[in-house]
């Protein structure tokens, strides 16, 4: 039972982080060349993603949290990395 419920929290808790909406990361600044891709555009994402600190259904939901962040931030990084190159390409 127990093991139902934590996997019901946890489900919900991934599916609140899908729908975390989109933002852009970067907008032409007349600065920066056309030719070059802006700084944070040009960030790895993280090699390794944090670990929850124990077992209990608290700090699994903030490592779930704190995981899906990462992911959706380097996610849209990505994204408007292929953003620049088609629009560079066009």
């Amino acid at each position: 039972m127990r093991a139902t419920i934590l996997s019901l929290i946890v489900a919900a808790l991934m599916l609140q982080g899908c729908s975390i909406g989109s933002m852009q990361i970067w907008e032409d600044d007349p600065e920066i060349p056309a030719d070059r891709l802006p700084a944070d555009m040009a960030q790895s994402c993280p090699a390794e993603l944090p670990l929850p600190r124990s077992g209990s259904v608290n700090d699994l939901k903030s490592n779930h949290i704190d995981t899906a962040e990462i992911y959706h931030a380097c996610k849209e990084r990505h994204n408007g990395t292929v953003e620049w190159i088609r629009n560079r390409e066009k």
